[in-house]
């Protein structure tokens, strides 16, 4: 329900989910400078960020070359 935006967590929670997935709270309630939510493009990168958070060093590796390939790089 969170996602969908009909309920939004308690400080606490958020406290929770960034010490758990390792990103700040912030990240979170990321708006831009004009308060519009966040585009689409900015809300993936910001689950992708959150996501290579969560991985170990081996992780993060297979991950940038998986990254690479898709760049064409």
């Amino acid at each position: 329900m969170i996602e969908r935006g009909v309920n939004f967590p308690s400080r606490e929670t958020l406290e929770k989910m960034s010490n758990v997935l390792g990103i700040p709270i912030k990240e979170f309630l990321a708006v831009s400078d004009n308060n519009i939510p966040l585009s689409e493009r900015e809300e993936t990168i910001s689950k992708i960020m959150g996501l290579l958070h969560t991985l170990d060093d081996k992780g993060l590796k297979m991950a940038l070359k998986h990254v690479e390939v898709v760049v064409g790089r």
